[in-house]
């Protein structure tokens, strides 16, 4: 879904052996301390030869309200893959994105992990059967705060919840297998702008989670085509679908060709494809959406050496306000009137961290070779508001 990097830590394989049982969380607006248990999974370590290793807390109370706010302000769009260049499907849209989509779980359009300074990336941890600890980096997360309604369309899976749930969705692989076997996992969330909302210190929230449910997503030909699952899903199946069609002398289509082709010609394309029982099964094992209940979080000041999407560019940005403009420093500060950022340097020209994340621009870097710029549904770009 975005990228998916199978990043492993080989380091991070020695925590296994050096686990120990945590007791003891508050319940807070929704955090289930029903389900804490012995499994802390990647919680407790003791950060290498750190002589401060053990500076960690569980989160708790006002905290842990703060934690919990940080998330829900942080998260990713859910998303049904249809709306940006950075897709396989742009090429059915005329300016590359679907000018009407809306994200359900914070209204936001849709501009991609690099270029949306709100979202935060993830490092999902599990454990493999042999013991070691795999880590996975992605952005496709979010937390749903309690009572909220989500539409089952593009939420797959989602219950409607008197807590806190956190999902993920992810294409298959022995990950999400293990969240499946072991029904427990961790979520180590960049929280390097946590501070601004009262936890200082924190260079990452260990949000240790136990699965609720998950869903198989299954997709038709046509709706692969149509964008109704992530990118890594998507490379995942044209892989699998041209390999086989390619042995049987079949011609598979890319995006790009698939929309090329008049509505006649899609049509009998896809005629064939829902006649292939191979293809079928191949779309029917793609990935799925993960619901959790979030046993505690855990805020890390020691620097472990996660990997995050901001050493390739991505900058990280706050809305407290929700104003839709990144937050600057307050008065008095030392930085006073400078936006509030961390990572980069950016991949977007620098205006765009200064324009309202609540209108409807995207961003465009397909029609003029080498540049990245913010335009509107009209192809028009956006001018520097400074």
């Amino acid at each position: 879904m975005t990228k998916r990097h199978g990043i492993c830590f080989g380091f991070i394989v020695i925590l296994l052996t050096i686990m120990f049982t945590l007791g003891g969380c508050a319940s807070s607006r929704g955090v289930d301390d029903s389900v804490v248990d012995a499994y802390t999974h990647a919680t407790n370590f003791p950060a290498m030869s750190n002589p401060n290793a053990l500076s960690k807390e569980i989160l708790e109370g006002d905290k842990l309200a703060a934690a919990l706010k940080f998330l829900e302000d942080s998260s990713h769009y859910l998303y049904t893959q249809k709306d940006l260049q950075y897709f396989p499907a742009y090429a059915k849209y005329k300016n590359g994105f679907d000018e009407d989509w809306r994200s359900p779980v914070n209204g936001r359009v849709y501009r991609g992990p690099y270029y949306d300074p709100l979202s935060r990336s993830v490092c999902w941890l599990s454990i493999n059967p042999n013991g070691a600890v795999s880590v996975s980096l992605g952005s496709y997360w979010g937390l749903v705060p309690p009572n909220k309604e989500l539409p089952a369309n593009e939420a797959h899976g989602f219950k409607k919840s008197d807590k806190y749930q956190i999902f993920s969705y992810n294409s298959s692989g022995q990950m999400t297998q293990n969240w499946i076997e072991r029904q427990r996992g961790t979520f180590a969330i960049d929280a390097s702008l946590a501070e601004h909302y009262g936890i200082p210190g924190a260079r990452y929230f260990f949000v240790e989670v136990k699965l609720n449910h998950y869903e198989k997503r299954v997709v038709t030909p046509e709706e692969f085509y149509e964008g109704a699952i992530p990118e890594s899903w998507s490379m995942g199946v044209m892989g699998q679908w041209a390999m086989h069609w390619d042995q049987k002398g079949e011609q598979f289509l890319s995006f790009e060709q698939y929309w090329a082709k008049s509505e006649t010609e899609r049509a009998a394309y896809i005629a064939k494809a829902n006649n292939d029982p191979v293809v079928t099964d191949i779309l029917a094992n793609t990935g799925g959406y993960f619901w959790f209940d979030i046993m505690q979080i855990v805020s890390v000041a020691d620097l472990v050496g996660f990997e995050y999407e901001s050493s390739e560019g991505k900058v990280n940005g706050i809305d407290m306000d929700h104003d839709g403009y990144l937050d600057k420093y307050p008065a008095g500060h030392p930085s006073a009137g400078e936006l509030i950022l961390s990572g980069g340097p950016a991949r977007v020209p620098e205006y765009v961290l200064y324009l309202n994340y609540k209108d409807p621009w995207w961003i465009d870097w397909v029609s003029t070779r080498g540049k990245i710029k913010a335009v509107l549904a009209d192809g028009t770009e956006v001018p520097d508001p400074r």
